[in-house]
């Protein structure tokens, strides 16, 4: 367990629809840079023409957004807003969980992008 606690929620409003109309929403802890190192050491060795490279890169994804899900809702096949488990997130459209790794991680970039503010 991390040392600092912080959720992040990501709203699930660029699927439209009731998705958006209804408040989906996924809930989550937030990646530390342990669970980066330790989760995606290789992700740019990963082969995208590569079947097995790919299916194994996804499976690492989904088990680490798994271990970190706290809760969310979703739309079910009838419209109605229902509870997500962390069971579920396969079962997520494919955009959702790419969304979900940029978002939970801010990529290194973003983070070391951002100025500390001058004080006087």
């Amino acid at each position: 367990m991390a040392k600092f606690h912080l959720t992040k929620t990501l709203s699930l409003d660029f699927l439209g629809g009731a998705w958006k109309e209804k408040g989906a929403y996924l809930e989550f802890n937030s990646f530390t840079i342990r669970d980066l190192k330790e989760s995606f050491p290789g992700i740019a060795d990963v082969d995208s023409k590569d079947p097995k490279s790919v299916s194994n890169s996804l499976g690492e994804t989904i088990k680490m957004l798994e271990q970190k899900f706290v809760s969310g809702k979703g739309i079910d096949a009838d419209g109605n807003l229902v509870e997500v488990n962390k069971e579920d997130l396969s079962d997520l459209p494919a955009e959702v969980i790419g969304k979900l790794v940029g978002f939970l991680s801010q990529t290194l970039s973003e983070a070391t992008s951002e100025k500390p503010s001058e004080t006087p």
